[in-house]
C-alpha cells in the first residue's frame, strides 16, 4: 500500500481543475488543457481522484460498458509522489469500482512492467485508430 495517507475522491471539485492540469504537464502525458481534462473525466464512467493530505496527488479514470469491457486512462501520480504505491492505489481503486469482466489498459510507453505487477498482460490483437499517427509513432505508442 501507498506509504502516503490516501484519500479517494469520485469527482474534483472545480477549483482543482487547473492543479490537475499542472500533475500532467509535468508527466509523460503532457499538452492537456484543464477544459480539456475536465471534459474527459466528467464524460468517463468512473473518475478516481487521490488526495494526501487535501493536496490533489493523482488521479485516473475508465469507460466501461459495465458488463463486457472497461478500459483505464490517464493514470497520473504528481511527481513528489512517484514510486511510493500511490499509482498503484488509484489502479487498484478503479479496479475494485469497475464490473466489466475485462480492463483494458491505455498507458505512456515504459511503464509495462508497472502494470504487469498489477496482474495486467500484453495483448496480441489489440489496434488502435490514431488521428495523428506520426506524432504517436514519435512518442512510442504506434508502430507505422
Amino acid at each position: 500500500m501507498s506509504g502516503y495517507n490516501l484519500e479517494f475522491r469520485a469527482q474534483l471539485k472545480s477549483n482543482l481543475w487547473e492543479q490537475l492540469a499542472e500533475i500532467f504537464r509535468n508527466s509523460p502525458m503532457s499538452g492537456r488543457t484543464a477544459a480539456d481534462l475536465k471534459d474527459a473525466f466528467e464524460n468517463s464512467t468512473i473518475q478516481c481522484f487521490a488526495f494526501s493530505k487535501g493536496k490533489l496527488i493523482g488521479c485516473g479514470r475508465a469507460l466501461s460498458d459495465e458488463v463486457y469491457q472497461a478500459v483505464l486512462y490517464d493514470i497520473v501520480v504528481h511527481q513528489d509522489f512517484r514510486n511510493n504505491g500511490a499509482g498503484t492505489a488509484i489502479v487498484k481503486n478503479l479496479i475494485n469500482r469497475i464490473k466489466a469482466k475485462n480492463i483494458i489498459l491505455y498507458a505512456v510507453p515504459g511503464v509495462e512492467a508497472f502494470y504487469g505487477t498489477l496482474g495486467f498482460k500484453k495483448l496480441k490483437t489489440a489496434m488502435g485508430y490514431f488521428r495523428s499517427s506520426l506524432g504517436d509513432a514519435h512518442m512510442g505508442y504506434i508502430e507505422l
